[in-house]
């Protein structure tokens, strides 16, 4: 096993510094070599040479995502590699007027208040400050479903914060939808405050059908 320091305090990899230990290890005839550096740089293109001579090189794929086209040090001549999820799901029914029922993801901290019945539906897009204020989602169950902010917009950046902003708006509950369900452990800023759950946007799409029949 070989290390080569090329980071710094604060995370800074110069392009530089990246190049050198790359040359070194090289040179020392290593068989594969790892770089666990996310963002994509000018030197990377310089692991070319240590391909060229049988060396396998493995990149992180960064912590962005599950947006697509979010994969960093894409290569074709490295190996990108990224880190999976539990093999677990926390299910929770969503129940619609209609009696339909559908499957989102959740942790229920207030049973009393997850159990309180039926709430009003309102779906409110991208649910940013502005939206917020110009519906009515005092005591109501929001869905936040809007497919192009999602795109452009990290769920994970995101989610916190529209948490806060649901909860001052005065709603009850909170459906949150995005590419993935797997934020789960942001969920505790709903504790005490209203019911949240996550779905994915097949499901998001079939609640949102529902609000705008009810309307």
């Amino acid at each position: 096993l070989s290390i080569y320091k090329a980071c710094w305090v604060g995370g800074s990899c110069s392009g530089a510094a990246v190049l050198a230990a790359v040359d070194d290890a090289i040179h020392d005839g290593v068989d594969v070599l790892s770089l666990s550096i996310g963002g994509a740089g000018p030197q990377f293109p310089g692991t070319l040479h240590a391909v060229q001579r049988g060396i396998s090189v493995v990149f992180s794929g960064g912590n962005d995502g599950p947006v697509p086209q979010t994969v960093g040090n894409a290569l074709p001549w490295v190996t990108t590699v990224a880190a999976s999820t539990i093999d677990r799901s926390f299910p929770t029914l969503i129940s619609l007027g209609n009696k339909e029922k559908l499957v989102g993801q959740s942790l229920n901290y207030n049973a009393a208040m997850n159990n309180s019945g039926f709430q009003d539906l309102v779906h409110v897009q991208s649910c940013d400050t502005e939206s917020l204020s110009l519906s009515n989602v005092t005591g109501k169950t929001v869905l936040c479903y809007a497919p192009a902010q999602a795109a452009i917009t990290p769920p994970r950046a995101e989610l916190h914060s529209l948490i806060n902003r649901t909860i001052e708006a005065g709603a009850k509950g909170l459906i949150f939808a995005q590419y993935t369900v797997n934020l789960l452990e942001i969920l505790t800023s709903c504790e005490g405050f209203m019911s949240c759950a996550l779905v994915d946007f097949e499901i998001a799409q079939r609640i949102a059908s529902y609000s705008k029949m009810t309307e």
